[in-house]
C-alpha cells in the first residue's frame, strides 16, 4: 500500500510538472516584478486623440522609489524633459518653451482617478500596477489574462504564461471609452 501511495504523488507530481505554469496561476497569480536600485531604458512613445498623432522615442532612467526621468525626441531632435518625484511632476516642454510643475494631487484632481508616484513607476517598469487579489484569470493563447475595475477605469493585465511578467496592460476609461495600451514584449535584459 505504501509504494502504492508513493506512485500516485510521483504521477501527481508528474502532471502537475506538465501543466506547471497554469496549475501555479490557477492557484494565485505570480507575477515577477522588476528589483533593482536604477533603471535605464528606451521606448517608443505613440499618441493618437483623433485630431493629432505623435510618434517618439523616450529615454528613461529611474531610481527605484524615488524619481523618474524621461527626455522624449522626435526625429533625433529632443522635444520634451519630464520628471516625477514622490510629489510632483516637471514638465519642459522645448517646443513651446515653456515649463510647467503639477502635483500628483493636482493631476489626480484633474483626471477624476488616484495618480501617485508608485502608479506612474509601475506602468514606466512594467511592473503590475494593483496587486492581483481574487479576479478570475483567463488563458489567452501565450497570456495569463486578468481583468481589474477600479472606479471609472478597466485595467486589462495580460502576464506572460513563460516570461510571469506583465507583457501588455490596456486601460479603458468605461466613461469616455479612452484607452491608453502599453506593449512590454520588447523587453531584453542586458546583463544581469
Amino acid at each position: 500500500m505504501s509504494k502504492f501511495k508513493w506512485l500516485l504523488i510521483l504521477i501527481a507530481v508528474g502532471f502537475s510538472a506538465c501543466n506547471k505554469d497554469l496549475v501555479g496561476f490557477k492557484k494565485g497569480l505570480v507575477v515577477d516584478d522588476f528589483g533593482f536600485e536604477f533603471f535605464t531604458a528606451r521606448a517608443r512613445i505613440s499618441y493618437d486623440d483623433g485630431q493629432q498623432k505623435v510618434n517618439a522615442i523616450s529615454n528613461i532612467r529611474v531610481k527605484i522609489d524615488c524619481i523618474i526621468w524621461m527626455s522624449i525626441s522626435k526625429l533625433g531632435i529632443e522635444v520634451a524633459r519630464l520628471k516625477v518625484d514622490r510629489d510632483s511632476i516637471y514638465l519642459l516642454n522645448r517646443l513651446k518653451k515653456n515649463y510647467s510643475t503639477r502635483s500628483l494631487k493636482q493631476l489626480s484632481k484633474q483626471l477624476d482617478f488616484d495618480v501617485d508616484y508608485n502608479l506612474i513607476e509601475s506602468v514606466v517598469l512594467g511592473n503590475l500596477i494593483y496587486p492581483y487579489s481574487k479576479e478570475e484569470l483567463q488563458v489567452d493563447g501565450n497570456f495569463i489574462q486578468y481583468n481589474q475595475i477600479l472606479e471609472n477605469f478597466a485595467f486589462n493585465n495580460y502576464i506572460g504564461s513563460q516570461t510571469k511578467k506583465l507583457e501588455k496592460l490596456i486601460v479603458e476609461d468605461t466613461t469616455s471609452k479612452a484607452t491608453i495600451s502599453v506593449n512590454y514584449r520588447e523587453f531584453q535584459a542586458v546583463n544581469d
